[in-house]
């Protein structure tokens, strides 16, 4: 009785670890193109894609249908040196629409019309007029 007590008790110190690692991994992404700067050159963004059931599923597209509205994943930003600044999730990260204004990035969706969570910029970014 003392074993089965142990197993369970192991696993369940286990399992939320293992989700969490899980977590941890699918939202860390893969790099999905390359690095974009602002016009100033002090900021970039990153995207990474994450998995998703969607790309197993196959479907067929009508005419006009780019097929990219089953890439999902995020879009982080940092400064020139690499300083974190923040992140937001897309869906349709192929066509979504990304732009700097003076004190933000600008990330509207590909799936949805709505405009997201844009990611605010350093103050220190914004121009002195």
């Amino acid at each position: 009785m003392v074993k089965v007590k142990k197993r369970w008790l192991l696993f369940i110190i286990i399992l939320p670890l293992m989700a969490y690692l899980l977590y941890f991994k699918w939202h860390e992404g893969t790099p999905y193109g390359e690095k974009e700067y602002s016009q100033n050159r002090k900021f970039y963004y990153q995207i990474h894609k994450v998995f998703s059931i969607d790309e197993w599923i196959p479907y067929v597209g009508v005419p006009g249908n780019t097929f990219n509205y089953d890439k999902h994943g995020y879009v982080l930003a940092y400064t020139a040196e690499g300083k974190f600044i923040g992140e937001t999730y897309a869906k349709g990260i192929p066509i979504a629409t990304i732009f700097w204004t003076d004190d933000e990035l600008v990330v509207m969706a590909g799936v949805s019309d709505t405009n997201d969570d844009n990611i605010k910029l350093p103050k220190s970014s914004r121009k002195p007029w």
